[in-house]
């Protein structure tokens, strides 16, 4: 008897597994969409990659901040100009060759 209920269960398990495959091919196909469309937009506007990096021009900037040791406003210089968070700008400024 046994037997029969984790054959049950087993099967119940894979086709709960091949939905929530379906599904999450599903949102990542939607997702591509949105990131196309997204980077339309950021194209026809004009607009800069958020995920982009600062220019050279503002690395140098940074770069001089943190020679410096003025290392807090480099790192409020490299969010104002990525968008990043604080912990991203944070990494991003202890990372770089100074």
């Amino acid at each position: 008897m046994w037997i029969f209920i984790w054959i049950a269960v087993i099967g119940s398990a894979a086709s709960v597994a091949g939905t929530l495959g379906l599904r999450l091919r599903a949102l990542e196909r939607q997702v591509d969409g949105l990131n196309r469309r997204v980077a339309l937009l950021v194209h026809h506007f004009g607009l800069e990659d958020p995920g982009s990096g600062p220019d050279e021009e503002g690395l140098d900037r940074i770069r001089a901040l943190v020679r410096a040791g003025r290392t807090i406003e480099a790192i409020k210089l490299h969010r104002t100009l990525t968008g990043s968070s604080l912990r991203d700008a944070k990494a991003a400024v202890e990372s770089l060759d100074v």
